[in-house]
């Protein structure tokens, strides 16, 4: 409701008539010096600084509360919790020769209830006979909110050592006191006096009345929500200084104790960190002043079912400068973003994502061996979004087969090399006469090969493959392929059994030969031929 503080209460004083109540509802009291009854009917809704009552607690002691109380509170102080109350005389007062009674007049709408101590003691004394001092009649106003005393003298003084006070409370801070029981009293939001000591006059009238009331908002709308997040707006109320709005799961009119009430000077308000799939209420009121407030109007939604981050990419091709891949699609998602880059940071807001219907995406021109993040997420109804899903991939580096080199070649030996392989951690070769690339081949850790045992004056085909590891995959290269042929001997061998009768040095040569006949020799021929024969 529209609550507001006892202090926002306007004073006035008049001059008027004393009526004594005709047909009222007479009370017991345990004790008309100190006695109190609870659970009156008002009659009516009344509503006391913004919040509505229907009974009241009603005390000998001069006052009312709104609170269903049993105290009797002869010590009017703010340290008395008798508070929601009115006081039109509290103090140490008696009964002993009266009564209260209570009444509801007027037709709904406007009726008025008057509680009256008719013919009371003030201060009490245990007398014979009673001391008659003073009547008094509370009233509530059903129409207008209004609180009036009236009062009336009697015949007697009063006793003792009287300390009234006569007032309204809301509690033990908030209240209005009167300074005096004059014609013109003040009353005061911050001194509690309790120290009025002289009857009021005949007809004497002390009214409070609540401010005015401040205008409720036009029909909340809801302009946007998604699945943790809704913005919504209200009409301008005229007179208004400001508003107040919470968004909450209560659904009554007004927000829980323990929502954070918002603050705004415009018509619009956003609130995020929402649970999916909830029903949440938006409670909104205008404030015209400090201590003046509408009731609350609340309006209904419920945030979408969750705007679920898809999960790991799954890659389905990739090769040395391209790759395609896709993630599961989300049942909720309408669309999607993605973002693949080189940095694992989340895409600062507003980068250029790229947005798709669907889930597969394809990409070309990447560098090997370079690694990229792929950020994406779902795009569901109402500008929703999901957090960022983030996963990665490596380009990988080809297993490329070795480029050969003959670093040498003799007629029964050739030493062949080739530089090396980066990824390679091994080789694979095979030495054969036949033209055809093997399925396997023999383990071998260095980039140099020499293959002892040839025959001269024949063809060979060397093939050599590398065995690549790059990130824990493991790949062999296509066969390398080198053709020879080994040159014919050219070194030349004892005969057996004529070991001393030739002599040819030095074997091979590139430049002279020395040939060396021991002995006679009658006639013979020497043939000279260089590598090919």
């Amino acid at each position: 409701m529209a609550q507001f503080p006892a202090s926002a209460y306007s004073f006035s004083s008049a001059a008027g008539t004393f009526t004594p109540l005709s047909g009222g509802t007479a009370l017991t009291f345990s004790s008309l010096d100190d006695g109190t009854v609870q659970d009156v009917p008002i009659g009516f809704t009344f509503e006391f600084c913004g919040v509505p009552y229907t009974e009241v607690s009603i005390c000998t002691n001069g006052w009312i509360s709104f609170g269903n109380v049993s105290l009797t509170s002869t010590s009017n102080s703010t340290g008395s919790a008798i508070y929601p109350a009115i006081m039109p005389l509290w103090d140490d007062i008696s009964g002993q020769s009266g009564v209260v009674s209570h009444l509801t007049s007027g037709t709904p709408g406007s009726q008025v209830f008057t509680v009256e101590w008719l013919n009371w003691t003030w201060y009490y004394k245990n007398t014979t006979p009673i001391p008659i001092v003073i009547s008094f009649q509370a009233k509530l106003y059903e129409a207008t909110g209004r609180i009036e005393y009236v009062y009336r003298q009697e015949a007697d003084p009063i006793n003792g050592s009287p300390s009234a006070t006569i007032g309204i409370m809301k509690s033990s801070t908030d209240y209005q006191t009167l300074s005096n029981s004059t014609a013109t009293p003040t009353a005061s939001s911050t001194t509690f006096t309790t120290s009025i000591n002289t009857k009021p006059a005949n007809g004497q009238l002390y009214r409070w009345d609540p401010p005015p009331p401040c205008p409720g908002i036009l029909p909340i709308t809801v302009s946007n929500y998604n699945s943790t997040a809704v913005d919504f707006g209200w009409g301008t109320a005229t007179g208004a200084v400001g508003y107040e709005w919470a968004v909450d799961t209560n659904p009554d009119k007004g927000p829980a104790g323990t929502t954070t009430i918002n603050t705004a000077t415009t018509t619009t308000a956003s609130q995020a960190g929402l649970t999916p799939a909830t029903r949440y209420y938006i409670h909104v009121r205008s404030k015209c002043s400090a201590v003046s407030y509408s009731k609350w109007d609340t309006a209904s939604f419920e945030t979408r079912p969750d705007c679920a981050k898809p999960g790991r990419i799954m890659v389905g091709y990739i090769d040395s400068n391209s790759v395609s891949f896709q993630w599961p699609a989300i049942p909720v998602a309408v669309s999607y973003e993605y973002l693949v880059d080189q940095t694992r940071g989340t895409p600062a807001v507003g980068a250029a994502a790229i947005g798709q219907s669907g889930t597969a995406v394809s990409l070309t021109g990447l560098t090997e061996g370079a690694l990229y993040y792929v950020h994406y997420r779902s795009l569901c109804a109402g500008d929703d979004s999901s957090a960022w899903a983030l996963d990665s991939f490596r380009i990988p580096v080809p297993c490329r087969r070795p480029v050969l080199k003959l670093v040498e070649l003799g007629p029964n030996n050739s030493i062949i090399s080739w530089d090396p392989v980066y990824t390679a951690t091994a080789y694979e070769y095979l030495v054969s006469t036949a033209d055809t690339t093997p399925a396997y081949g023999t383990r071998l850790l260095q980039n140099a090969l020499q293959t002892p045992f040839l025959t001269s004056a024949t063809t060979y085909n060397v093939f050599v493959r590398c065995n690549c590891e790059y990130y824990n995959v493991d790949t062999k290269s296509a066969w390398a392929q080198l053709k020879f042929t080994t040159p014919f001997a050219t070194g030349i061998s004892n005969v057996p059994g004529s070991e001393a009768a030739l002599a040819v040095y030095p074997n091979p040569t590139s430049g002279y030969i020395n040939v060396s006949i021991p002995g006679t020799v009658n006639k013979g021929n020497i043939t000279i031929a260089d590598m090919t024969g």
